[in-house]
């Protein structure tokens, strides 16, 4: 009686050339394009360091709508080549948009961006410090009138 083997590595080359013939092409990695970002905390309030090779400033959009700091733009394919030119792309093409929300009390007019060596960096100064405020309360008599803390929750 003759004894096989089972290999799950040849299983596993069978399903990938099934999914394959579904597909009608063979399965590869993601195009998509997502700069990578790193954010952090200064004295001063945040920074963010996005990677931006191949773009210009005028090519990136920032935007700050109800609390939710955007960066948007687009790398487009290189004009001068054909498309049946290529022998290698590697660098993805394409729209892109990161975001996320700024702390509370941030004013969106005093965020600065500088772009230098395919590093778009962002300045986003820390809102003001919250402090209670005092607020009088008067009792109808112009004599007496009454202090009371409010904090906000």
């Amino acid at each position: 009686m003759a004894v096989m083997r089972w290999d799950p590595w040849n299983e596993l080359a069978l399903l990938q050339r099934d999914v394959n013939q579904l597909l009608g092409r063979p399965a590869r990695r993601s195009d998509s394009l997502i700069p990578p970002m790193d954010v952090f905390r200064t004295p001063e309030g945040l920074t963010v360091r996005m990677e931006l090779p191949g773009l210009r400033p005028g090519e990136v959009d920032i935007s700050v709508n109800d609390g939710m700091l955007t960066i948007s733009g687009e790398r487009k394919l290189d004009a001068g080549v054909a498309e049946d030119a290529w022998l290698r792309r590697e660098r993805p093409v394409g729209r892109f948009e990161r975001g996320f929300g700024l702390p509370e009390g941030t004013d969106p007019a005093a965020v600065t961006a500088d772009f230098e060596a395919g590093v778009l960096e962002l300045h986003i100064p820390a809102p003001p410090e919250r402090r209670p405020h005092k607020v009088q309360i008067g009792t109808g008599d112009e004599t007496a009138s009454e202090t009371v803390d409010v904090k906000e929750q």
